[in-house]
């Protein structure tokens, strides 16, 4: 394949682009459509936790729907970053 990274960046920035930026990290990893779907998925259910959270809730509260997409974002970034490289170093 033509364009594809061989080399992996630092743990440490990818993971800290992950909580900077949602679905960055899933892009340095190669899986750009799967960070696009974080995105997606974060900006939706942030919109409709806002929506339909009572007034009384915090923001945080009101934003907890994308708050959960986004942790969940970066947990899943760090698993496929742990794959690829067991994957070199047994490869």
């Amino acid at each position: 394949m033509e364009g594809t990274r061989t080399e992996i960046s630092p743990p440490w920035l990818i993971l800290l682009s992950a909580l900077v930026v949602p679905g960055s990290a899933h892009v340095f990893l190669g899986r750009p459509n799967r960070g696009l779907v974080m995105l997606f998925w974060m900006v939706i259910l942030g919109f409709m936790t806002f929506r339909f959270a009572p007034p009384q809730a915090g923001f945080i509260g009101q934003i907890s729907g994308g708050v959960a997409v986004w942790a969940l974002s970066v947990v899943d970034a760090a698993q496929i970053m742990k794959t690829k490289n067991s994957n070199r170093q047994c490869g």
